[in-house]
This record gives structure tokens, sequence and C-alpha cells, in this order.
């Protein structure tokens, strides 16, 4: 999928197992695919970079954002420019651009840690589930942190993560309008 992406993507860095190199007293999770500009050096960040590449790759981010919205049945009419117009100006202070966590046989902590990382460190956050179960597993915590919100609870904001079956966005890099 790397491969793919650099297709779409061409003259973008795009690295698998992208150590996000924060200080080396840190935790530092590994996103199995991101797309950068990479912002690694302190008070460095590409927002004007990640807009311009929202922009240039609309087919592709739209289509993904399509898949999305089917798979999560979102209450209420949310179109496909509303969604992309909202992760526009979601996560300003992003890491990369495109922070996707591929998951199959993991925990649901496991994969509650992914959707986070991916959500925090991209300007978009694809969670892409390999297996049908683990595709309602991302839904699920979407959901759960979602109701934590709705309730006034401490939560995590996931508006910028988009979850994804591995062929979606296949089909998606493929054919992005």
């Amino acid at each position: 999928m790397a491969q793919m992406l650099r297709r779409i993507y061409r003259g973008v860095s795009v690295k698998t197992e992208w150590p996000t190199a924060f200080g080396a007293a840190q935790y530092s999770p590994r996103v199995d695919i991101a797309v950068g500009p990479f912002a690694i050096q302190p008070g460095v960040r590409y927002i004007n970079e990640y807009d311009n590449l929202m922009i240039s790759s609309r087919g592709f981010i739209e289509k993904v954002i399509a898949y999305h919205l089917h798979n999560v049945e979102e209450a209420g009419p949310v179109s496909v420019s509303t969604l992309f117009e909202r992760i526009r100006g979601k996560n300003r202070n992003a890491r990369c651009f495109i922070a996707i966590e591929i998951e199959n046989q993991v925990s649901r902590k496991h994969l509650m840690g992914s959707a986070v990382n991916a959500a925090a460190l991209g300007r978009i956050g694809l969670a892409v589930a390999w297996t049908p179960e683990k595709l309602r597993a991302f839904i699920n915590l979407r959901q759960y942190l979602s109701y934590l919100a709705d309730v006034k609870k401490n939560t995590f904001d996931t508006s910028n993560l988009l979850i994804l079956d591995a062929h979606q966005l296949k089909h998606a890099i493929q054919y992005p309008r």
C-alpha cells in the first residue's frame, strides 16, 4: 500500500514502520504507513503543506471518506465534502499528513492505541481493518469514544480518524477519482 500511495503523493516521502521520533526518553509509537512531510523538529509545523496536500489529493481523500461514512453509518446526514472540510481544519499540529495503522490479530486495547496514534499523529488518521471483525471493533471503539464525549466524559477526539477495511483502502488508492 505504501508503494501505491507513492503514486498519489509523488515527491512526498511515504514511510513504513515510521518511528515518530519524539525524545529518546519518551514512548515513541511506530505508524504502519505515514505520508509526509514529517514534523519531527521542535516548533516545525506543516499546516500549509498539509492543506495543499488535502486539495491536491482531494479525489483520493473523498473516496476514503465515502468508504468511512459507509462503514460507520453516521447518524444524520453528513456529506463527503462536509467531512472533508472538518478534517481539513483538524489536527493542525500533526506530525505527518496521513498516519495509517493496519490491524489484523490484536487485542481491543492494542486497537485503541492504534486508533489514538493514527488520529493524534496524522492530519488524517486511517484505521485499516484487515478482517471484518477488526472493522467492527474499530467502529465500536469510535462509537464508544463518541458516547463518552456526548455524556461529557474525558475522551479522545477521533473526528479526523477514518475507518476502512484493507480492500477499501486499496481500491481508493487505485482509483482516486
